[in-house]
């Protein structure tokens, strides 16, 4: 059966992505929240790539316990291409038997999203000591390639800064009005 396996780190990581993705949903169903994000096009904007990267991350939490390598990665999109080629669709299951591409996948697109709303808006994101030290963070790693870093350790910097990113995007909507910039 082989060793056995230290699922800790993951489950650790999945709770704390499904706190952010039901924080997510509580503002978005919240009256005043909801009615600010309809009115302030900044809210929305990066309200948008929050979500897309809280699933990102929620779908990489899955995938992260991998030692990842050029080889291995090349290796398992061309497994990932095969089954997509050759049912069209893609589960789960196919997801994780190729994970050294598939968590890339997933972890990149975070970070895409993550780099955007900093781009896009960091001047104005008014971060507290905490908040600026996980965006730090990001930004150092976000530098580097995604195979020179332990997928775990990438999922934990995402996570960092994409929770940052929301706290502030909820101090800040509080404070605003309709079209208010930050």
């Amino acid at each position: 059966m082989g060793e056995p396996r230290n699922y800790s780190g993951v489950v650790v990581n999945r709770s704390n992505i499904q706190i952010l993705l039901l924080d997510l949903y509580d503002f978005a169903k919240h009256p005043e929240s909801r009615k600010k994000l309809a009115e302030n096009r900044f809210d929305r904007s990066v309200f948008a790539f929050l979500v897309g990267a809280a699933f990102s991350l929620w779908r990489a939490a899955f995938l992260t316990e991998t030692k990842r390598d050029w080889p291995s990665i090349l290796e398992h999109a061309t497994a990932f291409l095969d089954r997509l080629v050759a049912d069209n669709a893609i589960a789960y299951t196919q997801e994780k038997s190729t994970l050294e591409w598939s968590v890339g996948y997933y972890l990149n697109n975070a970070c895409f999203r993550i780099a955007s709303i900093l781009d896009d808006f960091a001047p104005d994101l008014r971060p507290n000591p905490a908040q600026e030290e996980a965006l730090r963070r990001f930004q150092a790693q976000n530098t580097q390639s995604i195979v020179e870093t332990d997928a775990n350790e990438i999922w934990q910097i995402a996570y960092g800064a994409t929770r940052a990113i929301f706290d502030m995007l909820v101090t800040q909507s509080a404070k605003r009005g309709p079209e208010d910039k930050p």
